[in-house]
């Protein structure tokens, strides 16, 4: 089982520098819960299962970035700090890491 706590310091690590110290903790923990969901679904874990690692990593990217996007409605990236982020397709981003690890049907 994994710590949110643990995932949610990775996210604020990642977060561009003027909003890590002031994170909405509700609000990253949204993100990283739909972003858990999705991968979930995608990957068809049953319940008690882990997230993969590679998989976890891009979820931890895709949070940060979401949180970042949220205010920049209608931009495509931002940067900061040496830091980039893109966007868009952090969906495809996310499957293309997930395509690997993916349970068959039965």
């Amino acid at each position: 089982m994994y710590n949110l706590q643990t995932y949610l310091d990775q996210v604020r690590l990642l977060l561009l520098p003027q909003d890590a110290e002031a994170a909405d903790d509700a609000l990253l923990e949204l993100l990283f819960e739909r972003w858990c969901d999705t991968a979930r679904a995608f990957l068809r874990l049953t319940p008690g299962e882990e997230i993969p690692a590679a998989t976890m990593a891009q979820i931890i990217y895709n949070t940060a970035a979401s949180y970042n996007a949220s205010g920049d409605e209608g931009l495509t990236s931002s940067s900061m700090g040496g830091q980039s982020y893109q966007y868009q397709d952090l969906l495809e981003q996310l499957q293309r890491v997930m395509r690997t690890e993916r349970k068959p049907r039965l």
